[in-house]
């Protein structure tokens, strides 16, 4: 139950405190004087819209305050618990501020807490119907909500475990939809890397290949000049081929002779001889090399061909695989990884098409059962709401909850339903927007609200002007219906009509006025006096109005 409502730099409002009890407290007062401020400033505590427009010119930030009593609610106390948060004798304080900025900041039980928090702790402790919310009713794709409203715990339940496995079913769904969508590029993706892997394996590349048919192509491009200074290395060493001209083999030769003959002499002179004939054999190596580099240096247009061949391969592989031959290999390898995890895919796509068969049973299993009590829930809510009708003078009236024959899977199930009316004896149901005034909207919407409140256990319910469009004999029934409400919930209504302001339990009169030039609300409790004369100010004023209102009151 909410006991206490602060609100602080908010809109017209200054600062203001109300104290609430239980039952049937209606807020009443001159249109424009501030009542929906107070409404709105509830909604924004409940964790509704945080608008920097709600602070008072002037602040520096609004506050609105709510104390409500949980003791008996052991289920919310458990859900604030697992929150980490503790309440004191019971009482639950929630606050929240909007600072000009536009950032709200939320405390529950004196901890900051995230507005989806703030939400789901003040959900179970009230219901606000807002000023023009019963024009929602006019909306048929809303209408399955009030149904699934009615329900009780195990019903909201099993709407929620459809939900869920709508999202399962959906997920796997878009997965298998994806994966048989990139199946064109998959294949095409396929072709080329086989396409690719086949040139490679063609080519049959081998490290460091490049490198020595750059060699190759070199000596062979360049033999010519080669041979030649081959020969001139050799005839300058060996001497010339006619055997007349003497080479530098025959120098060292006769250098060595010369030294021979004087070794005995002097060690120095052995020691030249010596490095002498190092030098000759070294020199013969080379001339023995040279002579058969001298044979091997001749071209082969054919093998020079070939490897010409072979780097240009190379070299228009290089371009597309990789800048060395170790690199193209490297890249035949991911290739060849590839394809293998592309082979697997088929498996693959026919497990998401096992996962998502799985799915959709599961979701059409609890879908299916959702329905049927959908249905039984539907039959019992057009008894019950026709009952809350006919003690809202409507006894002729006939309510409907007729289910859409083709309606498609959705988060919401199987089903799609819409509201039909027939307010007067003889008229075939119609939807709503076709067959209800305002008055008889609002009455339908109460109806439902009062169904719905014997089900769902919120001990605070909040109606903004529950009572457009009614008036008389109507006026007097919705007062009794609201009292009626009021002996088991805490109702807080706003209201314009005398009727239900005199069945109220607590009466809050909300005015305004003018201070420094600034337009201010503020609301007071009301004793008995001060009703009749509220009661009588709303019945047009007067001493037979005063006389009619707390006559009223009195009844």
């Amino acid at each position: 139950m909410l006991l206490q409502l602060s609100i602080r730099d908010i809109a017209l409002i200054d600062q203001l405190t109300l104290s609430f009890g239980p039952g049937l407290t209606v807020l009443t007062g001159e249109t424009g004087a501030g009542k929906s401020i107070i409404v709105g400033s509830l909604d924004f505590v409940l964790g509704g819209k945080a608008d920097r427009d709600r602070i008072a010119g002037g602040a520096e930030r609004g506050r609105v305050e709510a104390l409500f009593d949980i003791s008996a609610l052991p289920r919310v106390q458990s859900a604030l618990a697992e929150m980490g948060l503790e309440t004191e004798d019971g009482l639950l304080p929630v606050c929240r501020e909007i600072l000009q900025s536009g950032r709200s900041v939320c405390r529950v039980a004196g901890e900051v807490v995230t507005v989806s928090q703030l939400r789901a702790v003040m959900a179970p402790l009230l219901d606000l119907h807002g000023q023009h919310a019963h024009q929602s009713l006019l909306d048929p794709a809303k209408h399955l909500q009030f149904l699934d409203a009615l329900g009780d715990e195990a019903h909201r339940a099993a709407v929620e475990r459809v939900r869920a496995l709508y999202g399962e079913w959906s997920a796997a769904a878009r997965r298998l939809r994806e994966a048989e969508t990139n199946d064109r590029e998959r294949v095409r993706r396929e072709d080329m890397l086989r396409f690719q892997l086949d040139e490679l394996d063609s080519a049959k590349l081998k490290a460091g290949e490049e490198d020595e048919l750059v060699r190759q192509r070199t000596l062979m491009r360049n033999a010519e000049k080669i041979r030649r200074g081959l020969e001139e290395a050799y005839a300058a060493l060996s001497g010339g081929d006619d055997g007349e001209t003497p080479g530098a083999l025959d120098a060292l030769q006769q250098a060595a002779k010369a030294l021979a003959g004087l070794s005995k002499f002097d060690a120095r002179f052995e020691a030249l001889g010596e490095q002498l004939s190092d030098a000759m054999y070294a020199a013969e190596s080379v001339s023995g090399d040279l002579d058969g580099l001298r044979e091997e240096c001749g071209v082969d247009p054919r093998r020079l061909e070939q490897v010409e061949e072979r780097l240009d391969l190379l070299g228009r592989l290089r371009r597309k695989y990789g800048a060395t031959t170790a690199e193209m290999i490297a890249y035949r390898e991911r290739v060849r990884e590839e394809l293998d995890d592309s082979a697997g895919s088929e498996e693959k796509r026919e497990a998401l098409r096992k996962q998502e068969k799985e799915a959709k049973a599961a979701f059409m299993k609890e879908a299916q059962a959702l329905s049927r009590a959908r249905r039984a829930l539907a039959k019992t809510c057009e008894e019950r709401v026709a009952q809350q009708l006919a003690a809202l003078e409507m006894k002729s009236a006939v309510f409907e909850a007729a289910f859409a024959p083709d309606a498609q899977p959705s988060a919401d199930g199987l089903d799609a339903i819409e509201f039909r009316l027939s307010a007067n004896r003889g008229e075939p149901p119609r939807p709503l927007q076709k067959a209800a005034s305002g008055g008889e909207l609002s009455r339908v919407m109460l109806a439902l609200k009062c169904v719905e409140a014997e089900n769902d256990g919120v001990p605070t319910l909040v109606f903004d002007e529950i009572d457009t469009g009614v008036g008389g004999a109507t006026g007097v029934a919705i007062a009794e219906k609201l009292r009626e409400v009021g002996a088991k919930r805490q109702v807080l209504c706003v209201t314009h009509l005398p009727q239900i302001a005199a069945a109220a339990r607590t009466q809050f009169w909300v005015e305004k006025s003018v201070r420094d030039g600034r337009t201010h609300t503020a609301a007071r409790e009301l004793d008995l006096e001060g009703r009749v004369d509220a009661v009588a100010q709303m019945l047009g004023g007067g001493e037979t109005a005063r006389a009619h209102a707390r006559a009223m009151i009195e009844r």
